[in-house]
């Protein structure tokens, strides 16, 4: 099991706070609507920031994911005043599809439940 470090676990923290900020109120993008900050995984270094977004529609996440990307640089100016860091850690934006993925995954087994309680019943009619 890999060990946090104490200062990169609360750095992951603000930075999840600070950006759900910036996103909220200085970015002005309209591909940027719900769209949720999930993650924030931050080198032990503290050079490098891993950023998870996510959005129900697949199609505004990648939207989203692309606006993020337009305006890293702005982001990243922002992250620095707001938390007053000496090194403001790169920053890369992923789309988190555990949701989408954990949705799927529900459809598929709600199917196979429908699929098999026919069967369940014509056994208890015949007994």
């Amino acid at each position: 099991m890999i060990r946090k470090h104490h200062r990169s676990q609360r750095l992951e923290g603000e930075l999840m706070k600070v950006l759900a900020e910036v996103i909220r109120e200085d970015l002005k993008d309209p591909r940027l609507n719900l769209i949720t900050i999930t993650d924030v995984t931050v080198a032990k270094d503290l050079s490098f920031a891993k950023i998870f977004i996510s959005h129900l529609d697949e199609e505004k996440a990648k939207a989203g994911l692309d606006a993020l990307n337009k305006g890293k640089g702005f982001i990243r100016k922002q992250i620095g005043m707001k938390l007053k860091l000496r090194i403001v850690p790169e920053i890369a934006f992923f789309i988190d599809d555990t949701l989408n993925y954990s949705l799927k995954i529900n459809k598929i087994l709600k199917s196979i439940e429908k699929e098999s309680k026919p069967d369940n019943e014509e056994d208890e009619e015949k007994e």
